[in-house]
């Protein structure tokens, strides 16, 4: 610059030191804020991202927009958000209600279900099932709807012919509807099927107590039909089992004798020796009287070698009491 005259510089330096005083000190530039439009974002991990959205979903809270970024950021554009429903809280009581199984049995024994789950026959719903068929019988047999009950435990039997409840109950039905030669058919078939039924699928107790009843049943299918022989036969055979009820088969068989003796058809009805010694031998081993249902069994043979049924039965005896090799032998 130029040389300024003395005065002249004196008048520039007073100016100068007299300026602040003259004007306010100018504040100090702000620093400059940058848009939200110009600001970027720190870009969040994956991992932070997942973290956040699972906290979000902890909490139970309604899915936002940030957990929307979040779940982008972690899958990808492909994600189609369908939103997470809110967690069930620690004190809630949940209520569960169980939709009833086809092919459940209640009312039939044990070796009966096991034979039916290993059946052809699969129920469409839980009327088609043998055991809904069942229980509608004895429904109707309780209102003295004898032909409804039949027809039911045809139904049942139709799928599932081992169901043995329903044939012991459709013999009571014929003999109900008085028609004994049906009554007779499915006692025997009854008795035939308890005879074959596992030793483990029920008691001595109940086995005693189902051929009472079914032998009861023929018996007096027998006697409602003119045969009182047959009848006869039947009771006697089933007051052996010796079970509770004795005292009214003993009743009817006291009946049934006396009738039998008006109609002269007492020498008819002499059975031979082998006969009741087969029968004594039935009664011992019902009542796990094995030597004496043995002894019995082998005199009967010593008689009548043709026993094939007394025969078989001493095979049981054998069994039971472990002689394996004479077991075989017979």
């Amino acid at each position: 610059p130029p040389r300024l005259q003395p005065a002249t510089a004196k008048a520039v330096q007073s100016s100068s030191a007299e300026e602040p005083e003259q004007r306010p000190k100018a504040a100090e530039p702000a620093k400059a804020k940058p848009s939200q439009a110009s600001a970027a974002p720190i870009p969040e991990t994956p991992a932070e991202a997942k973290a956040k959205a699972e906290e979000v979903q902890v909490r139970g809270e309604a899915p936002t927009q940030a957990s929307k970024k979040a779940d982008k950021a972690i899958f990808g554009d492909s994600l189609e958000y369908k939103g997470v429903p809110s967690v069930r809280g620690a004190t809630t009581t949940v209520k569960v209600e169980f939709t009833p199984t086809i092919g459940m049995v209640p009312s039939r024994g044990s070796h009966d279900t096991e034979y039916y789950h290993q059946s052809r026959y699969k129920p469409k719903n839980l009327e088609d099932t043998p055991a809904h068929w069942k229980d509608t019988g004895d429904r109707l047999y309780r209102q003295h709807n004898w032909k409804g009950a039949c027809d039911a435990y045809c139904e049942a039997l139709k799928r599932d012919p081992a169901c043995l409840s329903a044939v012991c109950n459709r013999a009571a039905c014929w003999l109900r509807l008085h028609s004994y030669s049906r009554a007779i058919e499915d006692s025997s078939l009854a008795l035939n099927m308890i005879s074959n039924s596992p030793a483990s699928s029920c008691t001595a107790e109940k086995y005693r107590y189902m051929m009472t009843k079914m032998l009861v049943r023929r018996g007096t299918a027998h006697v409602w039909d003119g045969d009182l022989l047959s009848g006869l036969n039947d009771y006697n055979t089933a007051l052996g089992y010796k079970v509770e009820g004795s005292v009214d088969i003993a009743v009817d068989l006291e009946a049934i004798e006396e009738a039998v003796r008006a109609r002269g058809l007492a020498a008819q009805r002499e059975l031979t020796e082998a006969q009741k010694l087969r029968m004594e031998g039935d009664k011992q081993y019902h009542v796990n009287e094995l030597e004496g249902a043995l002894v019995c069994y082998t005199s009967c043979l010593e008689l009548d070698p043709e026993q094939w049924c007394c025969r078989a039965n001493r095979v049981a005896c054998l069994l039971m009491m472990r002689r394996f090799e004479e077991a075989v032998s017979d």
